[in-house]
């Protein structure tokens, strides 16, 4: 039987310096690397032995804690990647922290699963009325995902956050619901 991948939230998450994380299942804990090791295999009277030499393995784990990123990205661009999620067993979805918080900050992202920093309640909001006042309410979820002034990707993912339906703010402004489609 497969074991179910766990999805950590964005508050289960360690968030810190030099860290990975998978884009799938939001896991920041726990990762495989694909290394190849030199090991030694001795015969004894007890049986086999197979040991690995310390020292050269101790250079390898140095190499690979101050290269991560170029592993990544090797990985990235030889469509082989060696580090995996060892929760989801994904490894094309596997970046640094840093690198996805950039991308959100550099797209003025208002909060989503990845990053995990929403904007404050109050701002959501202020922006989601101002937005159906200016277009009498005639605003659906589809129409906010793909059309929405503040935002390329709509704020659904903020409002899910805070459990606020485009619905329930529009009913507070006392606009009817919007025709289908």
């Amino acid at each position: 039987m497969v074991r179910a991948a766990k999805i950590y939230e964005p508050g289960d998450r360690r968030l810190f310096s030099n860290n990975l994380q998978c884009y799938s299942c939001g896991n920041t804990r726990s990762f495989s690397i694909d290394l190849r090791l030199r090991h030694k295999v001795e015969v004894t009277p007890a049986g086999i032995e197979v040991s690995l030499d310390r020292a050269k393995t101790d250079k390898v784990l140095q190499a690979l804690q101050r290269n991560l990123c170029k592993v990544l990205d090797g990985g990235f661009y030889r469509d082989n990647p060696r580090i995996h999620c060892a929760n989801c067993e994904e490894g094309e979805t596997v970046d640094m922290v840093e690198r996805i918080l950039d991308v959100c900050w550099m797209e003025g992202c208002p909060g989503c699963w990845y990053c995990g920093n929403f904007i404050p309640k109050d701002d959501l909001i202020e922006t989601c009325s101002d937005c159906l006042v200016q277009n009498e309410g005639q605003v659906n979820e589809e129409g906010c995902l793909y059309s929405c002034p503040n935002y390329d990707q709509g704020l659904s993912q903020v409002r899910d956050h805070y459990g606020i339906s485009l619905d329930s703010l529009r009913k507070q402004l006392g606009y009817p619901d919007p025709p289908a489609g």
